[in-house]
């Protein structure tokens, strides 16, 4: 049996004032944040990290534009991209993020894909959530988002991702974000390095 007992594998933050900006965060290993722990982090990309509770990517982070994709959380699975976040914001989870922690007043999930297993949580109100894609897949009854701004609940058929990018047509989240619920201006190159900003439009997520 695997023992990994410090948090933080690739990235520890001391706290939010900690910042990570422009990074790839992979293969790295921890008993909770895999990629990292604590911080806001912009614009990064996190795969292939794990965690042997929660957050496979990260945990307790503010994150504004990142990805998380081929994350591994051993004890809480539908925790792989982000646990315990405190803030998304333009950010997309292909493999989970969960447990949101609404205790700062700023905890807040804006314009964000999660196209893996994400459920919706009590944390989650008409309040802090808006602009969002949740895979219908992981939410068994739609009508609990009904009086949110913005977040829509959509089958396979409109979450398609072609190199881990929304694929036009095929996926909601095209041309999709709102800039009036942003609280911070998204960068014009997105964490993958593509260009952001088209016909002065953005997606929902980090693409």
């Amino acid at each position: 049996e695997e023992v990994i007992e410090n948090d933080g594998g690739g990235v520890y933050g001391y706290d939010t004032s900690s910042v990570v900006e422009d990074c790839i965060i992979s293969n790295n290993a921890a008993y909770r944040g895999g990629g990292s722990l604590r911080g806001r982090i912009y614009n990064s990309v996190y795969r292939n990290c794990r965690a042997l509770y929660g957050g496979g990517g990260a945990s307790d982070v503010y994150a504004y534009g990142c990805l998380a994709h081929d994350n591994y959380s051993a004890t809480a699975g539908q925790y792989a991209g982000f646990f315990y976040f405190y803030h998304l914001e333009n950010c997309t989870a292909l493999d989970g993020a969960g447990n949101m922690n609404a205790r700062y007043t700023d905890a807040k999930v804006i314009n964000c894909l999660f196209a893996g297993r994400t459920y919706k949580e009590a944390a989650m109100t008409a309040d802090n959530t808006a602009n969002c894609i949740f895979n219908s897949a992981y939410i068994v009854n739609a009508s609990a988002f009904d009086g949110y701004t913005g977040v829509k609940v959509v089958g396979a058929d409109l979450l398609r991702m072609e190199n881990l990018r929304p694929v036009p047509g095929f996926n909601a989240a095209v041309d999709a974000a709102s800039a009036e619920a942003a609280t911070y201006a998204a960068s014009e190159v997105d964490a993958l390095g593509g260009q952001r900003v088209y016909n002065g439009e953005i997606d929902i997520g980090c693409g």
